[in-house]
């Protein structure tokens, strides 16, 4: 069978082709083929900022500048946003390491034993959820 006749130079190239390609290289870390499925810093960092902010950035500061009548009062107004909202990543940050469970809230409050709240905040961030998608 002519088509199925392979050299071994050529055999090897590929083989150094397959490894060579088993290997991803991003940002510095090497990620073997196990690793594969896991998101470097980068990437993770990549993820959230992209499902976090959307079109609204774009949208929202003609509504707060016209509710705030100034230019200073408005940027004033995104300072403390953005203080706050760094304020609860911190806090999230804080309690998905100290609480190593998936679950997000109800995991956290199932922590300190409020099953009744962690259940009733579950079903009611399921429904606004959906509602708000």
């Amino acid at each position: 069978m002519a088509g199925l006749d392979i050299s071994r130079e050529k055999l090897s190239e590929k083989a150094k082709l397959v490894q060579w390609l088993s290997v991803i290289v991003v940002l510095g870390y090497n990620m073997t083929r196990k690793e594969v499925n896991r998101l470097g810093l980068f990437g993770a960092t990549s993820y959230i900022v992209g499902s976090v902010i959307g079109s609204g950035i774009f949208v929202s500061p003609k509504g707060i500048l016209e509710h705030a009548g100034s230019v200073g009062l408005s940027l004033i107004i995104w300072v403390a946003a953005a203080v706050l909202a760094s304020l609860t990543a911190i806090n999230y940050i804080e309690l998905g390491t100290s609480i190593p469970e998936s679950g997000a809230e109800f995991a956290y409050v199932s922590y300190v034993g409020w099953y009744p709240i962690a259940f009733s905040f579950l079903w009611l961030a399921t429904l606004i959820q959906w509602c708000s998608c």
